[in-house]
């Protein structure tokens, strides 16, 4: 064990994938250039091969029952045996299936499966295509070499999907019954094309295969790293189940950018978006839904995607936030029933309470609120709203002026909706997670003379009811709320849109948006931009290879496993930069997550800033610094001090 590893450092010493230059320069050296095939050339996205037989077994006992399960041991000892018993030095996959102890048509579907699954997927090894790439645009005469016990003609195949061509031979060991283990592949190459030794480079990823036997040739050899992580958050993710090994695999052997907010996109984010999209199509069909509905501004992201893989469904992205639907309800209902409905916080300020009713804190405004004893800063829970004498002659004194702006945008609601042509069965699509925007649909149908069926979807929903579906977490399913809450914040402003909030819209049916974001949140932007055009990128990477994301059980608690990384187990970096991002609700704004000198010396203003932090975690590591278990100190003291 000790002499291998020796071996493996001395061997990775000499050259690592990363630098492709030190490669493209030794290279220039040589005249015949020799490859090995798989993990040098092409990889799969699995972190074993073994993974393979795992992901075969799968379908065999979906197909056959539970009578197929232990298919990955059989065919390893399968493999083995037919080496003990084959005469020549390597055996074909037909002769390892003749060990397997099947019915015929049992053995030829696992034999075709396996077939399949390996054609879905193998992925080009992208630092070596470029150096193979390099090599032919010098004119080097290429040779391929394999120790494999699959056909030639299936590897051809799976090169020509890689994008692999140009090379002068391929050599498999199944064929010929010769290993470049034993040296006597390489014996056969030289001899059969009268190579001098001394003018060939071989490359490759097994250190005695590729790099030991070789040298021993005289023939000159490099080997690369069979092995290395890519991700910024996926690194552990291969051990949580075959679906998450897949998924990683795929990111770590795709995932190309010289940008970081790109990369988190693509890893972290992506695969949310495409599990998403895809269990959003299924309900869509099952459930015979028309057309599908994105609220702006967290849905924009969730349509763009949706339209890439869907582009021929009727979909509409919809200018809509809780306040444009719920202020033109205001003048049908007293003002008990107006605070009973539309407040959900536990408390708010008087500055809130105003924008909320949609009036304009001018100076105006603060006058009367000021006879009243009230400032802009004063804060209401929300059973003072109602018991709060003050507070309710104030709102008797103002409710003309909410009524009279409340019929107006009700007028203007009603035509914007108006030309959506709403009917049938319609699909709400939005973030989530209280699902107000859909509350206040419901409570607008009867005075819009509007008749269609509606059912809400959503990444996650703290409602239950029959027509609120959540994919991430829901009522039913709550295993991931508490987690996805620790860094809610944070999840929402990847989804930012390019405009900011709905605020109304006018009697022509025109919408007005809250301006003030983009001064705030300009040079952010420019990140969550890169952030989501990595994401897109995902989707569409996966989106194109139709037989391998067939193979992945989309569930949300996979496709959710990096943004859980990324959300509690923040990197350094990103934890201290994207902490400063602001936050937008109500026309104000807060940090994500930014605690003050003052919280540092006040209890009081801890208590108060870590309640009303977007991304909480992120607030405790930043405030305490310490490497302590920060999901668990999260639960711990949420209940005791969050107010939300």
């Amino acid at each position: 064990m000790a002499i291998k590893k020796t071996l493996k450092q001395i061997a990775y010493k000499c050259i690592a994938t990363s630098n492709v230059s030190s490669l493209g320069k030794l290279i220039q050296k040589y005249e015949v250039i020799s490859f090995d095939v798989f993990d040098t050339l092409i990889k799969r996205n699995v972190r074993y091969p073994s993974d393979v037989f795992t992901i075969v077994e799968n379908k065999a006992t979906e197909k056959y029952g539970n009578g197929l399960l232990g298919f990955k041991k059989n065919r390893i000892l399968a493999e083995r045996n037919a080496r003990i018993c084959c005469v020549s030095e390597d055996v074909s996959l037909a002769l390892i299936y003749e060990q397997l102890d099947y019915k015929e048509d049992i053995k030829f579907f696992l034999f075709q499966t396996e077939l399949e699954v390996e054609y879905a997927l193998v992925t080009p090894h992208k630092e070596m295509k470029d150096v193979f790439e390099y090599a032919l645009s010098l004119g080097k005469t290429i040779i391929l070499a394999s120790d494999m016990y699959l056909e030639r003609s299936f590897i051809e195949k799976l090169l020509r999907k890689c994008g692999f061509s140009g090379y002068e031979k391929l050599y498999v060991s199944s064929e010929i019954g010769l290993l470049k283990a034993t040296g006597n592949l390489f014996k056969q190459i030289l001899k059969e094309n009268s190579f001098n030794p001394n003018t060939m480079l071989h490359i490759g990823d097994a250190i005695k295969a590729d790099w030991f036997i070789p040298k021993l040739l005289g023939i000159h050899s490099v080997c690369i790293k069979t092995y290395s992580n890519h991700t910024l958050y996926g690194k552990g993710m291969s051990e949580k189940g075959i679906d998450c090994n897949m998924l990683y695999s795929f990111i770590n052997n795709t995932v190309v950018s010289d940008n970081h907010y790109f990369q988190i996109g693509y890893e972290n984010l992506g695969p949310i978006l495409y599990g998403f999209c895809l269990w959003l199509h299924e309900y869509k069909q099952r459930l015979g839904i028309e057309k599908l509905l994105f609220f702006s501004r967290d849905g924009q992201l969730i349509y763009k995607c949706y339209q890439k893989l869907f582009p021929k469904e009727d979909i509409n992205y919809v200018y809509l936030s809780r306040r444009s639907l719920t202020v033109p309800l205001f003048h049908l209902y007293n003002l008990e029933d107006i605070i009973d409905i539309f407040w959900g916080e536990r408390g708010v300020s008087m500055r809130n309470v105003i924008v909320k009713l949609g009036l304009e804190f001018d100076d105006t405004i603060l006058r009367i609120i000021q006879k009243y004893g009230f400032d802009e800063d004063s804060y209401l829970a929300k059973d003072d709203l109602i018991q709060n004498r003050s507070f309710i002659a104030l709102m008797q004194k103002l409710k003309p002026l909410i009524d009279e702006n409340s019929r107006n945008e009700f007028i203007g609601l009603k035509k914007y909706l108006n030309e959506l042509d709403l009917t049938g069965k319609v699909g709400f699509v939005d973030i989530g997670w209280k699902g107000r925007i859909q509350m206040s649909f419901e409570k607008l149908l009867p005075f819009l003379n509007m008749k269609f069926d509606f059912v809400g979807f959503y990444m996650g929903i703290l409602r239950q009811a029959s027509n609120y579906k959540g994919y991430i977490y829901s009522p039913v399913d709550s295993e991931m709320k508490l987690p996805m809450k620790s860094f809610g914040g944070l999840f929402e402003t990847l989804f930012s849109a390019d405009h900011g909030s709905v605020k109304r819209y006018a009697t022509d049916g025109g919408v007005d948006f809250y301006r003030f974001e983009y001064e705030k949140r300009k040079e952010v932007y420019i990140d969550i931009v890169k952030l989501q055009s990595g994401a897109i990128s995902f989707v569409e990477a996966i989106s194109g290879l139709k037989d391998f994301s067939s193979l992945i059980q989309w569930d949300s608690k996979i496709v959710v496993y990096p943004m859980l990384q990324f959300g509690i187990n923040t990197k350094k970096r990103d934890l201290s930069k994207i902490g400063a991002w602001p936050f937008f609700t109500n026309e104000t704004y807060k940090y994500l997550a930014r605690p003050s000198f003052m919280a540092r010396i006040s209890f009081k203003v801890l208590k108060k800033e870590f309640s009303a932090a977007p991304w909480k975690i992120a607030y405790l590591r930043r405030y305490l610094l310490l490497p302590l278990p920060y999901y668990k100190l999260f639960k711990m003291i949420r209940r005791r001090v969050v107010q939300d």
